[in-house]
């Protein structure tokens, strides 16, 4: 049952951001990706830079659900990050979905 919402809840998830990265792309808003570095510090810093680099090993490893909901600087968080329209992060997003993050 719970995996089962999740699929929904992720398919709906990638639903939306498709639709966000056309309007987006359409727009030339966000053509560049983002620096993790300009958003986030400590550990937060390290799982960026690891969506950024498609190595999730730091992120799968991540177990505090605060530290990853809570948002960087300039009120971005770890899931807008792995979401940012220039190099969208899927498997980042799930793994971010399975472990509750909902922001």
């Amino acid at each position: 049952m719970i995996n089962m919402m999740l699929r929904k809840l992720f398919a709906a998830l990638m639903l939306a951001l498709s639709c966000l990265s056309a309007t987006a792309q359409g727009m030339d808003i966000m053509s560049k990706p983002l620096k993790a570095k300009d958003f986030f510090e400590g550990q937060q810093l390290v799982i960026a830079e690891g969506i950024a680099k498609n190595d999730l090993n730091a992120l799968r490893a991540t177990y505090d659900l605060n530290l990853l909901s809570r948002e960087g600087k300039k009120e971005l968080t770890l899931m807008w990050f792995a979401a940012d329209n220039a190099r969208p992060n899927f498997e980042a997003i799930r793994v971010l979905v399975e472990k509750g993050v909902d922001r």
